[in-house]
């Protein structure tokens, strides 16, 4: 019997909603947890926990007295007091905030029974537990009378001869929703001044599928090699882009001639006409037309905001409408009008197999197959071989695309049906992979007539689920000759090697030869055996009898074509081989943990072992030499540096004894991977390698050594790969350094954009070796950040400057390109994602137009209003002052009102560090004679000189890259003052220095 007790509740249970009384965490912002899109914040959850706390509540707002309940997720999360591992939750982190908002954070504790406690606001740290944290994403802490900002970026995404594809972003492009939640106007136009308008349209907020596919816009029905200029404006803040411009590509449409020689183009289809729908290959949104059903012309959108009812409305990315059916009508007023379709068997009751796109085609819908089919190649004044060109980008992975040549076809009136009476499979290509971009084929196609069609299109034939899709564009097909096509020519007599059981086939590439077949016998035989069709130039025939003599030939192939066969070839295999023989005359070679091994050929081997210090255990290693070499190169990895390593050969081969040990031959690595320590930041890292790592490494005869070098965690996770090649790292580098320094090769590299205090391994290869050849890891770590000063006015650690090449460390860089040179990304993907490497002589650019410029403008910079005047190049950590004849001049921003005041002088000490720049070369010595001021610049633009021709040489030697401290007490400031740093202008090259770690500290 289930007995049920019905009570009321207590009148001392807790009042629903907020009870004073019930403890609340104590929050504070994390400024370590904090990006350009982040806002972490951390509590104190214990108190909390133990009076029964189930969940807290934490909530971005934007004023600090915010009252009401806010359950929008974005800025709302709701955690348990414990995570799934039992240990109490104290931190969170909002992501994918827009950069320049400004917010509030806030805190409950949640009870039982819908029992809150009062809401608490972040702190801005445990030392102001009662100044509120105001948070400017992307800047941190900020004052009251701190206005929000919106960084608003924009990029070309895909351009075409007719179409452009940009996307714009509030967010770095880190977050859809975020962005998808702004209302915005974009525009193109014309001119450079954006005054002649090609269309603008209004976007409001979260439409489009922006949320989804990102905010991505493609325009169409432009006029090829034409600049346009993009514009985007968040109308929700009033934030407008710079203009972006866009040059459409070159035109190469071309409809039928009436007549056609060999060589002409007969033929290109860029389908530059389609205008309407979205562009899901670029995940860019676009616009429709209400009437494309019953359409006659395919209109394109111009002027302001050209949304209207029944006509232009704005489609999401995903948008598409079916080329025949849909937009038939239409079809007859454009060079698709000979054009046809064809689908599955039985195919008249799904005509929209084919979807147009702005600019190009989409094959394949739902269930169906598609195919494209060309007009009649009525220009053929006879039989003809053609070649049809055409790129494919995937929809679906791993689609098989058929080319086949109909003849005796016939065109419905209806949906552009095509039959034929004759259809042959010309060739199969694959369409890709997703993501991967689109793919070029070519294809030869003979015996093609006046009435012949060329149709693309799915492979898979037959109906079944959502098969067969992919995209289509620059159709183009060439008259290559009248008449069949002939077989090419025979190939030369090939070359022959021969072991016991196999041999070895080698000959000439065959001009329009597509494949080769071998063809061999026994010489006393009669009969010839065919090999499958290869496309290398070589073949090795195995299974052979011994000591048999045996004719050899080789055959060119074109499709179904054959040529003549070669000259016959004659080789006898040899005696049967019971043991391998010994490896000779080896010698080793060692460096960067690697060795490098040179022996004679065994005949017979199919591989070899090598072993070192007679250890049974084989080292891991490749043969690197091609297998015709006069010599077998083998390298064997994974060796300690600094070690002495004796090394013997074995060759193998299945079926085979294997040979004895080689005689034994010495190598010693004496090359090491270090971290150079001349110069280490907080966000820098300099690693050196091959065998000499003093600072003066001569160079070495062309060709110049070229090396790939990888960095990653400490947990070996690969974080980076950058080849440095000889074009722009170290085959003419600089004339840094000594007289005897000559031309530096690719030996040292520093890093940027580091985290602090964090250790990273580096290993580094041969330039194109194979990833098994790397050396092994080498730890690099980088120095603390800087801790503030009690009464620190102003420091600057250059700790943003991760791009150019390091003269403190003779080592190359990173070069700044792409966005990074004149709107900086500060983000490791946007560091390791440029294209270049520095020489280590290399500026970032010593201009307010450049990277050294730019980083003063990013808000979330400690440089951010710094003014560089005259010659300033940022190095990794550090900056360069001076160029050519000129001082270099930087200005710091005011110094502001945390330690100083507007109208009485605090008295400070200034510090800095500072080293000679100093080049050499055959004809000159351009030696630092630098003089160093540091100037105080006053708000009414007077100035009084704190520091005056510092000396930055130690130990007399300008070659020296040696810091040398300077400090000055008692310097006089207000909060209003700048400073500027600078060298007495003395020319001739002689003014240039290198500048760090600025301090400014009130006493």
């Amino acid at each position: 019997m289930l007995a049920v007790v019905l009570s009321s509740c207590k009148d001392d249970d807790p009042t629903v909603g907020i009870d004073s009384g019930m403890p609340a965490p104590a929050i504070y912002y994390d400024a370590q947890a904090s990006t350009g899109t982040n806002i972490g914040v951390y509590w104190n959850a214990q108190q909390a926990a133990s009076a029964g706390a189930t969940t807290f509540t934490v909530q971005l707002i934007k004023t600090k007295d915010g009252s009401s309940d806010v359950y929008d997720n974005t800025v709302s999360q709701t955690l348990n007091v414990y995570d799934s591992s039992g240990q109490l939750t104290e931190f969170t982190t909002f992501s994918g905030l827009t950069e320049g908002r400004i917010f509030y954070v806030r805190i409950r504790a949640n009870y039982p029974r819908s029992v809150f406690s009062e809401w608490v606001l972040a702190a801005v740290d445990e030392a102001n537990p009662n100044t509120p944290a105001r948070i400017k994403v992307g800047t941190g802490i900020v004052d009251d009378d701190e206005e929000e900002t919106s960084s608003l970026k924009t990029k070309i995404v895909a351009v075409s001869e007719s179409t452009a594809a940009v996307s714009w972003s509030t967010c770095n492009w880190a977050n859809n929703k975020t962005d998808a939640g702004f209302a915005y106007n974009i525009e193109l136009f014309k001119d450079a001044e954006c005054e002649n308008l090609e269309v603008s349209w209004a976007l409001a907020a979260n439409a489009i599928k922006f949320s989804t596919y990102g905010t991505s816009f493609i325009f169409s029905g432009l006029t090829p090699e034409t600049s346009y200029y993009f514009r985007v404006t968040n109308t929700t803040d009033n934030i407008v882009s710079d203009p972006l411009e866009i040059k459409t590509n070159e035109s190469k449409f071309k409809d039928l001639p009436a007549t056609a020689n060999p060589g002409d183009i007969i033929l290109y289809q860029d389908f530059h006409e389609f205008l309407w729908g979205g562009d899901l290959l670029n995940n860019a949104a676009g616009y429709s037309n209400d009437a494309r059903s019953s359409a006659t012309s395919i209109e394109k959108a111009t002027g302001v905001n050209p949304v209207s009812a029944d006509k232009f409305y704005l489609a999401s990315a995903d948008t598409e409408m079916g080329l025949f059916n849909t937009l038939g009508k239409a079809i007859p007023s454009t060079s698709l009008k000979d054009w046809g379709q064809q689908s599955e068997s039985g195919n008249a009751d799904k005509p929209g197999i084919l979807l147009a796109r702005p600019g190009m085609l989409k094959i394949g819908a739902s269930n169906y197959r598609g195919a494209i089919v060309t007009p009649e190649l009525k220009c053929l004044t006879q039989p003809a071989t053609i070649e049809v060109t055409f790129k494919t980008a995937a929809y679906d992975d791993n689609q098989n695309v058929i080319i086949e040549l109909l003849d005796g076809t016939t065109k419905s009136s209806s949906n552009s049906w095509i039959t034929a009476t004759s259809q042959s499979t010309i060739q199969t290509v694959n369409a890709g992979s997703t993501g991967s971009g689109w793919t070029e084929h070519t294809v030869t196609i003979s015996n093609v007539t006046s009435t012949s069609r060329i149709a693309i299109g799915s492979a898979d034939k037959g109906e079944g689920s959502a098969q067969h899709r992919f995209y289509l564009d620059d159709i183009q097909i060439k008259l290559i000759s009248y008449g069949e096509l002939s077989a090419p020519d025979a190939p030369a007599k090939p070359e022959l090697t021969a072991t016991d059981r196999a041999i070895t086939v080698k000959w000439e590439q065959v001009a329009r030869a597509d494949g080769y077949k071998v063809e061999y016998k026994e010489s006393s035989a009669a009969d010839w055996t065919a090999s499958e069709k290869t496309n290398e130039l070589t073949y090795t025939i195995e299974g052979l009898k011994f000591e048999t003599a045996y004719d050899v030939r080789v055959v060119a192939l074109l499709g179904e074509l054959a040529s003549e066969p070669s000259e016959v070839a004659q080789i006898t295999t040899l005696a049967e081989i019971k043991q391998l023989a010994t490896p000779q005359n080896v010698t080793a070679e060692a460096d960067y943990g690697v060795a490098t091994l040179t022996f004679d050929p065994v005949v017979g081997a199919t591989g070899y072992e090598v072993y070192a210090n007679d250890s049974p255990e084989k080292l891991v290693g490749m043969v690197t030499s091609a297998a015709d070499a006069a010599k077998v190169t083998y390298k064997v990895t994974g060796l300690a540096f600094n070690t002495a390593y004796t090394f013997q050969v074995k060759a193998v081969a299945d079926g085979i004894t294997a040979s004895e040990l080689s005689t034994a031959t010495d190598a010693t690595t004496t090359s090491e991977i270090v971290q150079v320590k001349n110069n280490v930041g907080p966000t820098t890292a300099t690693v050196a390698w091959r065998k000499d790592l003093g600072k003066y490494e001569t160079s070495v005869a062309s060709p110049y050594d070229q090396y790939t070098i990888q960095i990653a965690d400490n947990s070996g996770t690969v974080m980076g790969t950058i080849d440095l090649k000889s074009t722009n790292f170290g085959g003419a580098a600089s004339t840094l350094g000594k007289h005897e320094q000559g031309n530096l090769n690719p030996s040292r590299f520093t890093f940027g954009a580091l985290e602090p205090a964090t250790t990273y391994k580096v290993r580094v290869k041969k330039l194109g070796e194979d990833d098994l050849l790397y050396s092994p890891w080498c730890e690099v770590t980088t120095e603390a950040a800087h801790v503030k000063a009690t009464k620190e006015v102003l420091f600057q650690g250059f700790d943003e400057a991760w791009y150019g090449g390091d003269v403190m460390n003779l080592a190359g860089g990173m070069r700044a390109t792409g966005d990074n040179t004149k709107t900086p990304v500060m983000t490791w993907e946007s560091y390791i994602g440029n294209t270049d490497t520095n020489r280590l002589a290399d500026d970032t650019g010593s201009t307010a137009s450049t990277f050294s410029g730019a980083i003063t403008k990013v808000a979330t910079s400690s440089l951010y209003g710094w003014e560089v005047v005259q010659n300033i190049a940022l190095r990794p950590g550090y900056a360069k002052f001076g160029g050519s004849d000129k001082p270099g001049i930087l200005i710091t921003c005011a110094l502001g009102d945390e330690m100083l005041n507007a109208t009485t002088a605090t008295p400070c000490t200034i510090s800095f560090k500072a080293c000679p720049y100093s080049e050499w070369t055959s004809s000159k010595d351009t030696s630092c004679e630098a003089q160093i001021s540091i100037i105080v610049v006053h708000a009414d633009g007077s100035e009084t000189v704190a520091i005056e021709n510092f000396d930055p040489i130690t130990g007399g030697n300008p070659f020296d890259y040696v810091w040398k401290e300077g400090s000055v007490k008692g310097v006089n400031l207000l909060s209003t003052d700048k400073l500027k740093i600078t060298s007495k202008d003395i020319g001739s090259n002689k003014c240039r220095f290198c500048f760090d770690d600025l301090l400014v500290v009130a006493e």
